[in-house]
C-alpha cells in the first residue's frame, strides 16, 4: 500500500523533486516565516512565537500588490495571524479546530494564564479533522474566481500533525497491532519504560496513514484544479515545514533537535507548461529559497532583502554551492505553549 499516492503519482512524476530540501529549523511558527519570506529564522526578525515584523517581505503581498487574487486556508493555531501570517491574503480563513481571536489572551505568553490558554488552543486543535475543511474552503473560493483570473492561494494542513486519528481506510499500515498505542497517547509513549519496537512501529504506521488521509485531500484539491481546466497552468508547490522523529535520536516528535529526520522535507514543483516532468535534483535546497523560486516562476518582482535564492537554475546545471542555515531556540518546559 502507498502511502502518498497523489503526490508521488501527479506532483512528484510530473513535477520536480528537490531529494535534498531541508527546512530552516524543527518548528511550525519559524519554519512558516521562512517559507513565506525567504528569510531564515536568524533574518526574518520574528523571533519564535513573536509576529513577523511588518518590514519583513511577505509572499502573498507580492501577489495582490501585482493585481493577483489571494487567499490563504490554515488549519492550526500556529498559522494565526497573529504572527502575521495573513498579510497580502484578501481573505485568510481559519479552518481549525480551534479557532482563536486575538483578544483571547491566548498570545499573552508572558503570564502563565495566557500560556495556559495556549497550551489548551493547541491542545484542542491536534483532535479531529480539518482536511475536509480546507479543501472545501478553497472550492467555495475558486468559485468565486473569473475563469483566466490569477491566483496565488496558500493552504496549510495539519492533521498529519499529531494526534494521529487517521479514519480506518487509511489505517492499513500495520493491522495486527494489539498494543496499547492508539495515536493521542504519543506523550505517554515519549516516557513510557515499557515502549517497546511494536509500539514504535504502530506510531509509524499511524502516522503514515495520516500522511495517507493528507494525500487523498491533496487530491481533492488537483481535482478541483482539473474540473475548472486550470491544473496545467497552475504552479502548484507542495513543501512541508519539518519532519518527525520516531525515536531515532532517542525522542519522539519535533522543536527539540535539528537532525536529518526533523529538518529533511519533501519539495515538489509542478507546471507542466514551464517546467520538466520527473526530474530529480540534488542541489540543497533550503525552505528559505522557496519564495524566490515561486516569484521567479511567476515573473513577479520579490523585496530586495530577501536571502533565498531562485532554484530554478538547478534545472539545468549546479547551483553554486552554499549552506543552508538551521536555527532552533528552546523553551524551557514552563515557558513552552
Amino acid at each position: 500500500v502507498l502511502t502518498s499516492p497523489v503526490v508521488d503519482a501527479e506532483l512528484a512524476a510530473q513535477g520536480v523533486l528537490f531529494e535534498q530540501a531541508v527546512s530552516t529549523t524543527s518548528w511550525t511558527v519559524p519554519a512558516h516565516k521562512s517559507l513565506l519570506t525567504g528569510l531564515p529564522d536568524e533574518l526574518h526578525g520574528g523571533g519564535t512565537l513573536a509576529p513577523l515584523p511588518p518590514s519583513r517581505p511577505h509572499l502573498a503581498e507580492a501577489f495582490r500588490a501585482a493585481g493577483w487574487r489571494t487567499a490563504g486556508f490554515f488549519s492550526g493555531p500556529n498559522l494565526h495571524p497573529w504572527y502575521g501570517f495573513g498579510r497580502g491574503f484578501e481573505r485568510y480563513v481559519d479552518c481549525s479546530n480551534a479557532p482563536v481571536t486575538e483578544d483571547s489572551g491566548a498570545f499573552d505568553l508572558e503570564t502563565p494564564e495566557g500560556r495556559q490558554r495556549m497550551r489548551d488552543v493547541q491542545r484542542a486543535s491536534h483532535q479531529g479533522v480539518t482536511s475536509p475543511k480546507l479543501v472545501d474552503a478553497l472550492d467555495a473560493w475558486l468559485g468565486e474566481l473569473d475563469a483566466d483570473e490569477p491566483f496565488f492561494a496558500f493552504v496549510h494542513m495539519w492533521d498529519v500533525h499529531f494526534d494521529y486519528a487517521a479514519p480506518p481506510e487509511d489505517d492499513v499500515f500495520f493491522p495486527d497491532y494489539d498494543g496499547w498505542v492508539d495515536g493521542s497517547n504519543y506523550v505517554e509513549l515519549d516516557r513510557a519504560e515499557e515502549r517497546d519496537e511494536q509500539d514504535v512501529q504502530r506510531l509509524v504506521s499511524l502516522y503514515d496513514a495520516e500522511v495517507r488521509f493528507t494525500d487523498r485531500h491533496i487530491g481533492r484539491m488537483l481535482e478541483l484544479l482539473r474540473a475548472a481546466g486550470r491544473l496545467d497552468g497552475t504552479l502548484v508547490v507542495f513543501v512541508s515545514d519539518h519532519g518527525e522523529e520516531f525515536f531515532e535520536h532517542g525522542r519522539f516528535g519535533h522543536n527539540r533537535t535539528l537532525f536529518e529526520e526533523v529538518v529533511h522535507i519533501p519539495l515538489v514543483l509542478r507546471y507542466p507548461r514551464g517546467l520538466p516532468q520527473g526530474l530529480r535534483v540534488d542541489d540543497l535546497a533550503s525552505l528559505a529559497d522557496v519564495a524566490p523560486t515561486i516569484l521567479d516562476l511567476c515573473r513577479l518582482q520579490g523585496s530586495p532583502v530577501i536571502w533565498g535564492r531562485s532554484l530554478l537554475p538547478a534545472l539545468t546545471s549546479d547551483l553554486e554551492a552554499r549552506d543552508a542555515p538551521l536555527d532552533l531556540r528552546l523553551f524551557r518546559d514552563e515557558d513552552a505553549p
